[in-house]
This record gives structure tokens, sequence and C-alpha cells, in this order.
């Protein structure tokens, strides 16, 4: 299943996602990100309702690759808190950025950009599949 299935099923996407750890193992071609993601109901009247997380591992399988940008040294970085992202599929990102993927990749993969709002950059990650299992 590709990463934009995957958001297609979840009532926010990824949008408001909390990325707490990231896992690569470049010998099994894999890579982990532990997440809470958000969906609540932002149209609900109870506060409660609307700002609903749940604990998830999101896992990529075939790996690609893996791109972290460097944060922007004018925005916080350094602080020790989780990343709060949003996502989308390659041919989506809001704004240009100035690297360059690898090209062509192979039939039936995908790209996904993570925008990391901590830092005003990006992290890539391109594999053949991605699994979501909740906690």
């Amino acid at each position: 299943m590709t990463l934009e299935d995957l958001a297609a099923s979840l009532p926010n996407g990824f949008h408001d996602t909390y990325i707490k750890g990231i896992s690569t193992d470049y010998v099994t071609g894999t890579a982990s990100f532990d997440l809470e993601i958000w969906v609540g109901d932002d149209s609900a009247e109870k506060q409660e309702e609307r700002e609903v997380y749940r604990r998830a591992r999101l896992t990529f399988s075939d790996l690609l690759f893996c791109v972290i940008e460097p944060p922007d040294p004018h925005y916080p970085y350094y602080d020790k808190k989780p990343l709060w992202v949003d996502g989308g599929p390659w041919n989506s990102a809001p704004t240009s950025t100035s690297i360059q993927l690898p090209s062509p990749l192979p039939e039936n993969s995908f790209v996904y950009w993570f925008f990391v709002n901590n830092w005003n950059s990006f992290i890539y990650v391109a594999a053949m599949a991605a699994r979501l299992e909740f906690s």
C-alpha cells in the first residue's frame, strides 16, 4: 500500500501529526516512524472530540531513501519535543525544494513529503510499500 492510500484512510490524513521517533534499517530496507496521528473531528462541538490523537507506527518497506532536510537556523530546532508535521505525495509539495531527488524511481514506488513545522523544513521518504499500525 502507498502512503497516499494510507493517508486517504485517515480522517485528517497526516495533517497535524506528530513524529516522536524515526528508525531506519538499511540492511532490511525498512524505516519506521513513531507517530501521534490526529484522528479528531474538527467540526465536533466538544473540544475533546476535536483534539483526539492515536499512537501509531508507520513502517516503510523496500525503502528507497529517507532524506531529512536540516532545520532552518531561525527556528527552535533544538527543542526536545515531537515534530509537528503535515504530509502529502511528492507531486503536491507546497513549496519548491532545493533538493534534487533521484529519478527515475522504480515502478510502483512512491515519494511522500512531511513538512516539519518546528523546523521549517522537509522529510522525504520513498519506498515500495507502507503499513500503519495503531497501538
